[in-house]
């Protein structure tokens, strides 16, 4: 297929890409930048297997490549006060331990 679209109309007719959510695994204020924890998603098609959009493109960064993010915070998740306080940090269901 090659020549026979050029990336315009190829983006044109792909379907839109939703956002990824992921969550940092340890981030400094004043660092420029951002850890994260990632298993790269492989499934099965009947044509083959198949990996992740996003999970794919990011397991295959290498360090120092740029990627663009939109970063959330969320009010509701706070460290306590005190830094003796034990924790405990769940990431459940990802198969990974993505909190440092």
């Amino acid at each position: 297929l090659r020549g026979v679209l050029d990336v315009a109309t190829f983006l044109a007719l792909a379907p839109p890409q939703r956002a990824r959510a992921y969550s940092a695994a340890s981030f400094r204020r004043g660092r420029p930048s951002v850890d994260l924890c990632v298993a790269r998603h492989v499934y099965a098609r009947r044509d083959g297997a198949a990996v992740g959009v996003c999970s794919d493109h990011l397991t295959r960064a290498k360090p120092g490549d740029r990627v663009l993010v939109r970063i959330e915070a969320r009010r509701e998740f706070r460290l306590p006060a005190d830094p003796a306080r034990p924790l405990l940090l769940v990431g459940a269901g990802a198969g990974i331990a993505p909190l440092r």
